[in-house]
């Protein structure tokens, strides 16, 4: 697997509004954010203190800046006030990263510091480039912080944070239906519609087509088991300029996993801006895969597709 410095999930509030509907209706025994980043799931659950809460973050700067904010959350706001924001310390803060990741030892301070700091000045919060910050944008970040780490803090009072490959955690992906895995992991460059190939036409975190087989291999062998768990699967599809899901036959997701079982529903159609193009816009549908049909929400509401909407026989 590609280092796991260059990803940092991103999905925020706004999404979690959207998508939530299409969460089991059950009541849960776990719930499973795979690629922890920002832990909106988690600290969103719907399921509330009632489940068990697990997040797996395989970045080990990330990891270590979650778990400050989880049980230190008041030094953790000291600390990240001391971040000076400059191209010179956002490189320092990216080695930093790149450092801790590839087993180095860096103070647990200098590594949570370095986190969010590579966050906050990076061009497109992936850290894919320096981004100049005005101090209008300044003031907002830094002003935000007690407010968001003493709230991280009380949302993830018991999530058990797993620093680790959720790969290497299978147990979770068979555990049956009393147990809600969302995964939102890299995507392949092809999936985020960047098919222009130049080199920072994706986020540098970008998959490979390898890896992301690797990964689909892996979920349809758990899907195979006796046991398998709910799972919702993030990714994205490009638009037509009719607003159509486009090239739904050649997706390497559906051919596989809607053979599986599982099911396409859109959860929204946007322009969605390019990673370093500034101004430039892609239209695209943020799309889930998951592998269950009693959903919270009513299927009405919803776009969806299953193997035999799109492969339909003649």
């Amino acid at each position: 697997m590609r280092k796991s410095y260059t990803y940092y999930g991103r999905k925020n509030e706004k999404y979690y509004g959207r998508s939530y509907k299409l969460y089991p209706a059950n009541m849960q025994h776990s719930l499973v954010e795979c690629c922890m980043g920002s832990g909106n799931q988690t600290a969103n659950s719907l399921y509330g203190n009632s489940v068990k809460r697990i997040a797996i973050e395989k970045d080990k700067s990330i990891y270590k800046l979650n778990r400050a904010i989880q049980c230190n959350p008041y030094k953790t706001i000291e600390l990240l006030n001391k971040i000076v924001c400059s191209k010179e310390e956002y490189t320092k803060a990216l080695q930093i990263v790149k450092d801790i990741n590839d087993g180095k030892y860096i103070s647990d301070d200098e590594v949570v510091k370095a986190a969010y700091g590579s966050l906050i000045m990076s061009y497109n919060s992936m850290r894919s480039g320096y981004r100049e910050l005005d101090e209008k944008r300044k003031r907002k970040i830094f002003s935000s912080i007690p407010e968001v780490v003493l709230g991280l803090s009380g949302a993830w009072k018991d999530v058990k944070i797993i620093n680790g490959d959720f790969m290497d955690y299978p147990q979770y992906w068979t555990a049956g239906r009393d147990t809600f895995v969302f995964a939102d992991v890299p995507y392949e460059k092809k999936k985020r519609g960047a098919n222009d190939g130049r080199k920072n036409a994706g986020y540098i975190c970008d998959w490979t087509e390898k890896e992301q087989e690797q990964f689909i291999d892996f979920v349809i062998e758990a899907q195979k088991s006796e046991n398998p768990s709910n799972v919702m699967i993030c990714a994205n599809i490009p638009l037509d300029e009719e607003g159509n899901l486009r090239d739904m036959e050649s997706d390497y997701y559906n051919q596989r996993l809607l053979k599986s079982g599982f099911r396409l529903v859109v959860v929204e159609k946007r322009n969605a801006s390019v990673a370093n193009k500034r101004g430039k816009r892609k239209p695209v549908a943020e799309v889930v895969y998951i592998n269950y049909h009693n959903i919270l929400g009513k299927w009405s509401e919803h776009e969806y597709y299953d193997y035999e909407d799109i492969w339909k026989e003649v």
